[in-house]
């Protein structure tokens, strides 16, 4: 489920620090207030004048915002990240209108921690960062002109997500907390290594397949031990990968630590 207080917005290198203070204001139209920005080291664009006087009395979210040297820095807290980008390729995730997102989420517990991306200006966010996100969403728009202000983005993405939070009831699932943006990234860069080490990747060309991996795995929805049960698995494979054929003794593989309180040959985790 999508709450606007466990929603964080984040800009990736904004070049206008008018478009921070509009993207600003047009959170706290929709009920947004948490800003991330991915800046250069010091960078204070945020609290410009020209940042301020766009907010129009949303300073406050430029006075709390973060900033971050770098995407995965600033989304490796969050649950489930969300990328805004016009481009398709093969193997990325399917596009989903921002009015998708809501069904997407409606099997999320309340307040899990969403974080949705927006690139620069002129270029959008690259490759490497959209491998980052788990979802990927695009704004409709007459195919001669694609472009959008990157505050006009902002605003439609959080009235789509905002809209239906305020009409239905949230559904809880208690008990079950959706696995870190850390989590699944050390997740991934884990299955690189161990299925480049077994052949399976092309190592000419790993992140084809591997982007094929994330879209399945982020869709997925894992929590914290579900992650924990795959890398264990990556883990014996490593292991089997290194040792077989060595005249090494197969039985003394590493335990699972994945399986809390099960026993040996107990079944599944």
């Amino acid at each position: 489920m999508i709450a606007p207080e466990s929603t964080t917005v984040i800009l990736v290198e904004p070049s206008l620090p008018w478009n921070i203070g509009a993207a600003a204001r047009a959170m706290k139209n929709m009920g947004f207030s948490k800003l991330r920005l991915v800046t250069s080291p010091g960078s204070t664009a945020h609290l410009s004048r020209e940042a301020r006087r766009m907010s129009a009395g949303s300073e406050e979210i430029l006075e709390q915002a973060r900033t971050y040297g770098s995407l995965p820095d600033a989304v490796e807290d969050l649950q489930v990240v969300v990328g805004c980008t016009a481009r398709r390729g093969k193997g990325r995730h399917p596009l989903l209108e921002p009015g998708d997102l809501f069904a997407r989420f409606q099997d999320h517990p309340a307040g899990t921690a969403l974080g949705i991306v927006f690139g620069r200006e002129d270029r959008g966010l690259e490759n490497t960062e959209l491998d980052l996100c788990h979802l990927l969403t695009t704004i409709p728009t007459a195919p001669e002109h694609t472009s959008l202000n990157l505050a006009q983005a902002v605003l439609l993405v959080c009235y789509e997500l905002a809209r239906p939070t305020r009409a239905l009831p949230q559904r809880t699932k208690p008990g079950r907390t959706c696995a870190t943006a850390k989590e699944m990234e050390q997740l991934y860069l884990h299955g690189r290594d161990v299925l480049l080490r077994v052949g399976f990747l092309n190592p000419q060309n790993p992140d084809r397949i591997l982007r094929v991996l994330r879209r399945v795995l982020g869709r997925a929805g894992l929590d914290s031990r579900e992650v924990s049960i795959f890398r264990g698995i990556l883990r014996h494979m490593d292991w089997y990968a290194r040792h077989a054929g060595t005249g090494g003794d197969l039985e003394d593989a590493p335990a699972s630590t994945a399986c809390h309180g099960l026993t040996k040959g107990s079944g599944s985790c």
